[in-house]
């Protein structure tokens, strides 16, 4: 009875909950007193408003174009209803623990369902970070950084195709028959200039100039870039000028080089429209891919330019101007996997070479278990110093 009496107004508010939202629906976050401070679920609003309206002033996707931003709320709301009191969750509560515990939940999740992959996990935990990231730079929240809050660390995964994947002319004479005219049209634009297929999607007419030998990649109405670097021109090779020669004649009256199933038709289209398009080539592609037995994204159409200029010898900066890269340190990986590639064939040259040359003595084992190096040979006759002594 004392009890009760002590505690009778905290039972009158649970009775009320109770009869309010029922006992099936009654979560822990509903007999908790209000946390003290911000919580994720309110700093999560705040940001995605703060990059919507970033997005909408520029000309350039800053990082966050439409399609980012799409992706970017579904990730943070996949977060907030993973976390234990949901949006009540106070953001200092969040750390490097968090989001290891996310990512591992993301990857059980995903090996059951085969719908996430451990690099697709660790796209989904690039919101939070970044999240973080806006939240303790008072130059970027209008309201100041938050007290106490910092940058969240976490180790992504490996690649599986290492650094770069990157396609060899054999691979793509593999795919070319299992692709239509228009989609292998794009495939060949796509990896002769190195452009993101975003870019290569939203080619204009006006963008091709044949006489002059360049493709410009400028923004437009219905086009973000994704920074100022992504401005460029580009030659026009040898092979890629037919292919540009057809569509300009198919495209006929039409503004846009393509045909509108591969994008969304302008800018009040929505971030679904735009993935609709891009999933539908997507997936042609990946068919196209799985009958030539090949395995590549359509993103390694750009990383097969990358590859192709560092192969020649282009030095990372000119690289970089060509790809649109805001940093050097992004191509740097082409010329990585290159000097990796190189090593091995050094190495495998070298072993070829000395098939004939006498091996290595094996080492010699203790009783310990240790190993020692080989010894010489003993001579015959008498030691050096004996020698000596005799003369």
């Amino acid at each position: 009875m004392d009890f009760i009496a002590d505690n009778r107004d905290k039972l009158g508010v649970l009775h009320e909950k109770i009869r309010e939202i029922g006992v099936a629906r009654l979560r822990v976050a509903d007999l908790l007193p209000p946390p003290e401070g911000i919580t994720i679920g309110e700093l999560a609003d705040e940001f995605l408003s703060y990059i919507e309206r970033t997005t909408a002033k520029s000309r350039y996707q800053s990082s966050f174009s439409p399609s980012t931003v799409s992706k970017y709320r579904r990730n943070l709301n996949r977060f907030l209803e993973w976390l234990p009191l949901k949006r009540a969750t106070l953001a200092h509560e969040i750390n490097e623990s968090t989001l290891r515990a996310f990512h591992e939940y993301l990857v059980a999740q995903g090996s059951a369902s085969r719908r996430i992959s451990p690099i697709g996990a660790d796209r989904a935990v690039t919101p939070i970070q970044t999240l973080f990231t806006w939240a303790s730079d008072a130059g970027r929240r209008s309201k100041g950084a938050v007290d106490g809050l910092r940058p969240l660390r976490f180790t992504k995964s490996k690649n599986p195709y290492g650094d770069v994947k990157s396609l060899t002319t054999e691979e793509l004479d593999a795919i070319r028959p299992h692709c239509s005219a228009e989609v292998w049209a794009i495939v060949t634009t796509t990896a002769e200039l190195g452009l993101r297929i975003s870019e290569t999607l939203f080619l204009r007419v006006s963008d091709v100039d044949l006489e002059a030998g360049f493709v410009s990649v400028r923004p437009h109405q219905d086009r973000r870039l994704k920074s100022a670097s992504s401005v460029r021109d580009l030659p026009v090779s040898k092979t890629l000028k037919p292919v540009l020669k057809a569509a300009v004649a198919a495209a006929g009256t039409r503004e846009h080089l393509w045909s509108d199933e591969w994008r969304a038709k302008g800018p009040s289209e929505s971030a679904d429209a735009w993935r609709a398009g891009y999933h539908r080539l997507g997936t042609q592609w990946e068919n196209a891919c799985k009958k030539a037995g090949v395995k590549g994204t359509l993103h390694s159409l750009r990383h097969t330019f990358g590859a192709r200029l560092a192969d020649a010898g282009v030095p990372p900066r000119d690289i970089a101007s060509m790809l649109g890269h805001s940093s050097v340190s992004t191509t740097e990986r082409y010329w990585r996997t290159r000097f990796d590639r190189d090593r091995k064939l050094a190495v495998l040259r070298i072993l070829e070479q000395s098939e004939g040359a006498p091996t290595v003595p094996p080492l010699r084992a203790k009783k310990g278990g240790r190993s020692t190096m080989p010894t010489q040979p003993e001579k015959r006759g008498a030691p050096r110093t004996a020698q000596r002594k005799a003369s």
